[in-house]
């Protein structure tokens, strides 16, 4: 999602997957009541097992803020590894 500033107060899901938020002008803020899911669970093909690449990407012109109990989940489950979060702010 990108856009002007962003203020999340509601749920963003992407099991086994990738979340990229951007605020092209202002900050990009994550509400106490805000959380973002990409927990995964393994992938099953034919007879193998793998894992899904997890990532959070939060961007803003301004400033990224994540206020007290706003919620990132990149859990791992069972062979499956962790995800990876990035944050970058462009405000001096």
């Amino acid at each position: 999602m990108s856009g002007h500033p962003h203020r999340g107060r509601r749920r963003h899901c992407g099991a086994s997957g990738v979340v990229s938020l951007t605020a092209t002008s202002g900050d990009l803020q994550m509400q106490s009541t805000a959380s973002i899911d990409v927990g995964g669970t393994l992938l099953q093909v034919m007879d193998q097992n793998a894992a899904a690449p997890r990532r959070v990407a939060l961007r803003a012109a301004g400033d990224v803020v994540l206020a007290a109990g706003s919620r990132v989940n990149l859990a791992g489950s069972r062979s499956a590894p962790a995800g990876v979060s990035t944050s970058q702010a462009e405000a001096s």
